[in-house]
């Protein structure tokens, strides 16, 4: 098994606080053939000089250095485009990081033993399982099965980060995208190339919540799209495959959803152009937040408080309390 190599794709901005930890999880795999492709776009801070270091320490890591601005899916393609020769593909956010050292030989084993295309597995999110009820191993074969599971978001959903994929399929199949949480576009581009994936019910990956992300960075009128794209894709998949009905229609209002409660969070967010076409587009849809099955109680209780036009209050006191059990915590500690 060890003569198949892994490409890790690293894309990093002005990550010098957490890139060495992302590249250490992969470095201490007891599964030895493979390569790290960190991909800079065009950091202000020490990421490329902690990433010229390690690929000094090791000669299996790679540092592609681009130009400031294009984006992470950008930075993504042309570390892609860059490699000419691996067997299988994986993703890796620089604030995130592999859990247990025995993760990629279990991976390849898996892909192995089930001659599958892709192996995805569950990730945890401020210790607890992401994917509550992911508790036994899956094996899926159709294209609707992929398209269904993305949308619906309890055994997968649509991020790349969470599994390893021939790398053939993702050098044909990926694209750059013009706008922020793209990852589920080419996750079903993949996929649907995929005669067979296995979702394991195993904690692989461990994404942290770094409010000074990308992701998690003040929304500005451009991310209105991920919410046209989403409504866009959905209604591509509904057609193909009718019964994706309620799975579509959740995926869909999730992602509107998710835009409202950030937009919702504070007065930047509100002041934006786009904010009341959302808001007015979120409570259109209050069935289907009160009635589709995927649903969580917390998103019901987050679309109540934006139908109230209270959630922004609620999130500032929520962040408060936050910052005060950890001021107690580390005051305890302390003593």
């Amino acid at each position: 098994m060890e003569n198949k190599k892994i490409s890790v794709f690293l894309p990093a901005y002005n990550a010098e606080k957490t890139l060495e930890r992302a590249i250490q999880s992969v470095v201490c795999q007891t599964y030895q053939n493979w390569e790290i492709c960190v991909i800079d776009d065009g950091s202000r801070d020490g990421t490329a000089e902690i990433a010229e270091r390690a690929c000094q320490r090791d000669s299996r890591i790679r540092l592609f250095k681009l130009s400031p601005g294009k984006g992470k899916t950008y930075a993504l393609k042309a570390g892609i485009e860059a490699v000419s020769e691996a067997e299988y593909a994986m993703f890796l956010d620089s604030d995130d990081w592999f859990k247990g050292p025995e993760l990629f030989q279990r991976l390849i084993g898996e892909l192995d033993r089930e001659r599958a295309d892709c192996v995805l597995f569950n990730f945890e999110l401020k210790g607890a399982p992401g994917f509550q009820k992911l508790v036994k191993k899956m094996i899926l074969s159709t294209e609707e099965e992929y398209v269904k599971n993305i949308m619906k978001r309890q055994y997968m959903d649509g991020n790349l980060w969470g599994g390893i994929y021939k790398f053939q399929l993702v050098k044909e199949k990926f694209t750059a995208q013009n706008f922020n949480h793209e990852d589920y576009i080419n996750k079903y581009n993949i996929l649907k190339e995929c005669g067979k994936v296995v979702i394991l019910p195993v904690i692989g990956y461990v994404y942290y919540v770094n409010t000074d992300s990308i992701t998690h960075r003040p929304f500005t009128d451009r991310d209105e799209y991920y919410y046209i794209h989403a409504k866009e894709f959905v209604e591509k998949m509904q057609k193909i495959f009718p019964g994706t009905e309620k799975e579509g229609e959740y995926f869909m209002n999730w992602v509107l959803l998710f835009t409202a409660s950030r937009l919702a969070e504070n007065r930047q967010g509100r002041q934006l152009k786009m904010y009341q076409r959302i808001m007015k587009t979120a409570r259109s849809s209050y069935k289907a937040f009160l009635w589709n099955p995927y649903f969580s109680t917390r998103d019901r209780l987050t679309f109540l408080l934006i139908w109230l036009g209270v959630y922004g209050m609620a999130h500032r006191i929520y962040i408060r309390i936050k910052r005060q059990k950890k001021t107690n915590v580390m005051y305890r500690s302390d003593v």
